[in-house]
Formats: C-alpha cells, sequence, structure tokens
C-alpha cells in the first residue's frame, strides 16, 4: 500500500464531510475504500459499526437524524503524507434523538477536527462522528 499523497487528498476529506450531511451511498462510495473504518462507531448505533462505505453511510444517516439542518464549516484542512486533518464546525438544529447536553438552545455549532487517513485518493480511516 503507498503512502504518497495524492492531489486532491484534502479535497477529498472535506468532500467526505459535507457528503455526511447530503450524500448518498454511492457518493460515499466515491470517496470511502471498501474497508474504509468509522474511529467514532464505537459509540454509535450497531449498523455503523462495520467497514466501508455502507458503515460510513450508516453514521450518515444516525447523524442527520440526530441533527436537523446537519452542515459543517470547514476551517482549515491539513496534509502530511496520507493523513489529512480537517478543522471543521458542525452547524445543526437541536433534536432530542441524541443526547447533547451540552447543546446550548435550538441551534448547535460544535467544533472539531477530524483526522482521515487518504490512499490513492479514497478515505481509508475516518473520525467522523458527532
Amino acid at each position: 500500500m503507498s503512502t504518497m499523497p495524492v492531489a486532491g487528498d484534502k479535497s477529498t476529506a472535506i468532500r467526505s464531510i459535507h457528503l455526511m450531511a447530503v450524500g448518498e451511498l454511492a457518493d460515499l462510495g466515491g470517496v470511502f475504500t471498501a474497508d474504509a473504518v468509522n474511529r467514532e462507531a464505537k459509540n454509535e448505533p450497531p449498523d455503523t459499526r462495520g467497514v466501508g462505505p455502507a458503515a460510513l453511510y450508516a453514521t450518515a444517516r444516525w447523524l442527520r437524524t440526530a441533527f436537523s439542518d446537519l452542515a459543517w464549516e470547514v476551517h482549515d484542512a491539513v496534509q502530511d503524507d496520507d493523513l489529512v486533518v480537517v478543522h471543521a464546525t458542525r452547524m445543526d438544529a437541536a433534536e432530542p434523538a441524541l443526547h447533547r447536553p451540552h447543546a446550548a438552545g435550538p441551534t448547535s455549532h460544535e467544533a472539531r477536527c477530524g483526522t482521515n487517513c487518504v490512499t490513492g485518493g479514497a478515505l481509508v480511516v475516518a473520525s467522523l462522528g458527532a
């Protein structure tokens, strides 16, 4: 497996984050490898704990249920070899579907950094959860 960075790896990582809000399974299949793993899935529903685009799509559906008007504002992305780190703020309307004691009102903004391992232009490991 090559770890040579591919031009556009940062773009792929950023696109993957936006697809969690609006993408379909086929869209996620274009940015995640067949063996991609979401490191956050251990704290998510069982159908998110597999590998590949289907498991990541399950995370996307779970996030969309938990957070209406889901979107991310990307602030920055940096890359070192096959590791891409994206700093983004999740923007959403607070929903009772997911217990969030930190929610400050009807809308929520949570800044996060996601780490993504990108190989050959597709994500292999992601930290994308809530």
